[in-house]
């Protein structure tokens, strides 16, 4: 039985592991506010410029995903960032660029408990091996926009059946219409060792 560890202990003891921190999320906009319909954030050993050039190859792969009010968005910051990111997710935003997306509520991220586990299904990787990791769904309630008949009909113009297909493909995360997830935010920080 291993010991239940905080995301700040974790960082800690192997933030000097990391180099990047990789965000892919799917936004829905409500009432000319863009909130967090899902949330994917995974620590990274590649750099901030490998990681960048593998959201170009997803993007060039599947495509951009943006209508009047949902779009997938890819972003990779250096993991010396951290500490501003979570500063500002303290705050209930994400900065994307030169927008704003808006959290279900503050996330504590460093406050997340959990275990690290061999395998974890929710997320597909692109390296070969499989790291342990700390991975949970944590913040706010998820919204239950993103099953909303507008936002089908949105995608479906973008050749995408659903928000979730869309999301599966570009957050690589296995997740589909009815899938039991409860939180916005799904949080991987693999333990390289």
């Amino acid at each position: 039985m291993s010991a239940r560890l905080t995301v700040a202990q974790l960082i800690e003891a192997l933030g000097v592991s990391y180099q990047t921190i990789d965000i892919r999320l799917a936004a829905m906009r409500e009432k000319d506010v863009w909130i967090n319909g899902i949330a994917v954030l995974r620590l990274s050993r590649r750099s901030v410029n490998d990681v960048r050039k593998h959201h170009a190859n997803l993007l060039e792969r599947y495509g951009h995903v943006k209508t009047e009010h949902f779009r997938v968005e890819l972003m990779a910051l250096p993991f010396s960032e951290w500490v501003q990111f979570l500063k500002a997710c303290s705050e209930g935003v994400l900065h994307l660029r030169d927008e704003v997306i808006k959290w279900a509520e503050p996330p504590k991220i460093e406050e997340q408990q959990g275990n690290i586990q061999r395998y974890q299904g929710d997320l597909r990787d692109q390296e070969c091996w499989r790291w342990p990791s700390f991975s949970q769904w944590c913040g706010g309630n998820r919204p239950q926009g993103l099953q909303s008949d507008t936002l089908v009909r949105e995608v479906a113009a973008s050749g995408w059946s659903t928000p979730h297909q869309a999301i599966n493909a570009l957050c690589e995360m296995n997740i589909t219409f009815g899938s039991p997830y409860q939180q916005e935010i799904f949080l991987s920080i693999p333990v390289y060792v």
